[in-house]
């Protein structure tokens, strides 16, 4: 049997913040309002890490099902009566490599939050 190879996605939660269930929760929903069971069944992931303070994640995905899985992400708008928007950052082969590349790469929360505390400042 051959094994079978994965990506690693790092995912960013931009809106309110929300658990890692009612993220699982509102992935899986989507997948299967979107694609069916037939190919509902062949997106196979795991969120391996998420920060709820940072609103960022990573997942870990089958490579087969990358695509409809990377698909799936901007349909989510809303999770709990929370807004939401997901965006996949980064797609890795491995975490080690994912992880090394998270530390060079600007979020659209992290520019956010820096323009905040900037304008913030400003005024004063």
């Amino acid at each position: 049997m051959v094994r079978e190879k994965h990506r690693w996605i790092l995912i960013e939660i931009i809106g309110d913040s929300i658990s890692k269930d009612e993220l699982i929760k509102a992935i899986n929903q989507k997948i299967y309002e979107l694609y069916g069971t037939v190919y509902g069944a062949k997106v196979r992931y795991r969120l391996v890490d998420f920060d709820e303070k940072e609103n960022i994640g990573i997942i870990r995905i089958n490579l087969d099902a990358i695509d409809l899985f990377r698909a799936t992400l901007p349909f989510i708008k809303e999770v709990s009566g929370k807004k939401v928007l997901i965006n996949d950052v980064l797609v890795s082969g491995t975490i080690n490599a994912l992880r090394k590349k998270m530390s060079k790469k600007s979020s659209w929360s992290r520019i956010w939050k820096e323009k905040n505390l900037s304008n913030e400042s400003g005024e004063e």
